[in-house]
């Protein structure tokens, strides 16, 4: 279970507010003074401080990759209880503009005429100083709701998921010939 979890709504607030920021100056390095002032605001050991922090970023990186990810991806992978999800959202609704250009902030492209529902999630400023441009991949299957692995999340170069892409559109061309 998240340390997140453990924490007050008003403390989880802080320190969601204050990795966020973090994020935003391109710094996700914690010092010293840092830990003092969250030890202080959130009344936890030094450790747990540290532990908060990043596990906070762990969850608003894979936010920032996937702007919009299922409520229950997130829940999965980072064993959130619903009260800290809905501050997580919250916070991410009111602050991803510092993270994300408009471009991340728009409604992604859905392809539907398969029995794959592809979402192809675009760059965002934190990731766009590689070097080299990666492209992200949220691929989810519309027949699985209730199964446990119904997302599949891909990180590729732009070629390779051109590449994929196109294998994708063959494998339905070929499917159509069959029925």
């Amino acid at each position: 279970m998240s340390l997140l979890n453990r924490i007050a709504d008003d403390k989880l607030h802080r320190i969601l507010m204050f990795t966020l920021n973090k994020l935003a100056a391109n710094s996700e390095v914690i010092t010293e003074v840092e830990v003092l002032q969250l030890h202080r605001d959130l009344n936890v050991t030094d450790g747990h401080v540290k532990l908060l922090y990043s596990e906070s970023l762990d969850v608003l990186k894979f936010l920032t990759v996937f702007n919009v990810p299922s409520l229950e991806t997130i829940r999965e992978l980072f064993q959130l209880s619903s009260s800290t999800i809905d501050i997580l959202e919250q916070i991410w609704k009111d602050g991803r503009h510092l993270l994300c250009n408009e471009d991340t902030l728009r409604r992604t492209d859905i392809v539907s005429n398969s029995e794959w529902l592809t979402r192809v999630e675009v760059g965002n400023k934190w990731c766009s100083n590689q070097i080299t441009p990666v492209a992200f991949l949220q691929i989810t299957s519309e027949n699985s709701h209730n199964q446990k692995y119904d997302v599949l999340e891909l990180e590729m170069s732009h070629s390779s998921i051109h590449h994929f892409l196109d294998q994708l559109d063959a494998i339905q061309v070929q499917l159509d010939r069959q029925e």
